[in-house]
């Protein structure tokens, strides 16, 4: 257990806290030495952050806490630091957990909702930070500039939350759906499943970069691809009959809803 008091400690270690410590490490924000963490069902860690015997231990010997337990773990983890955390400033990254419910139960400490992504691992998440909240303007910059390292950082309306969860926290887990059925469809086609998942990867990377390089909008991208009688015009036939748009609608929308009702 480290004896000084170190920068940031993570309540939690599973894979989306993970995600953040390893971009944190790799973007130099901060050194592995100064992370600390405490999870008694975790097995991998990023490697040289420091280990905690227990959750009270943590807040005691960190600067910056990020709650990064399950939403149905919350309640007893916050009864549990209670009386450590004080005044402390305080992230949450559990989903569908309100600045509200947290500070119900630790009315003193300086309160921040952040909602990253998994794609923090690789510097390329987009985290939301709750513009309602209780850190001071030091804090939030602390936090600010640790979720800017590993990818863009919003200030939103704590009341859209919800919302920004379901499209670029669970439309990760949509991209990899989107990647893996086109791969399927090369495979189906006759190519090997290898390169068909590398080929579908570059393509949905490319998008993306276009999108946000250009400025323009999906649909101004999209037309431009399709040419009249082609290929793609075929295939966006075929989507359509087949509902994906939809679909898709629908998908963050149920993401949406069961958001609200995280417990």
């Amino acid at each position: 257990m480290k004896k000084k008091r170190i920068s940031l400690g993570f309540i939690g270690c599973g894979n989306m806290a993970k995600a953040i410590i390893n971009g944190i490490i790799d973007k130099k924000v901060l050194p592995a030495d100064e992370i600390g963490y405490f999870d008694p069902y975790v097995e991998t860690i990023p490697k040289g952050i420091i280990s905690f015997e227990n959750n009270s231990s943590l807040v005691e010997g960190c600067r910056y806490i990020i709650l990064a337990v399950k939403p149905n773990m919350v309640d007893q983890v916050l009864n549990e630091i209670s009386k450590q955390i004080d005044a402390k400033p305080l992230g949450s990254i559990a989903a569908g957990i309100t600045t509200e419910h947290i500070s119900s139960i630790v009315p003193k400490a300086h309160i921040l909702r952040i909602m990253p992504n998994t794609c923090a691992n690789i510097g390329k998440s987009y985290t939301c930070l709750s513009k309602d909240n209780s850190l001071t303007e030091e804090e939030f910059n602390v936090f600010n500039s640790i979720f800017s390292a590993v990818g863009k950082v919003a200030i939103v309306k704590e009341d859209y939350f919800n919302v920004c969860a379901a499209v670029c926290s669970c439309g990760v887990a949509f991209g990899h759906m989107l990647i893996e059925s086109m791969a399927d469809g090369g495979v189906l086609c006759g190519m090997n499943k290898e390169k068909s998942i590398e080929m579908a990867s570059y393509a949905i990377e490319g998008a993306c970069s276009m999108i946000i390089a250009s400025q323009q909008s999906p649909t101004a991208l999209k037309d431009q691809i399709c040419s009249p009688g082609g290929m793609t015009a075929k295939a966006m036939k075929a989507l359509e009959d087949g509902g994906f748009r939809a679909c898709v609608m629908s998908a963050v929308e149920a993401a949406y809803e069961k958001g609200k009702c995280i417990k």
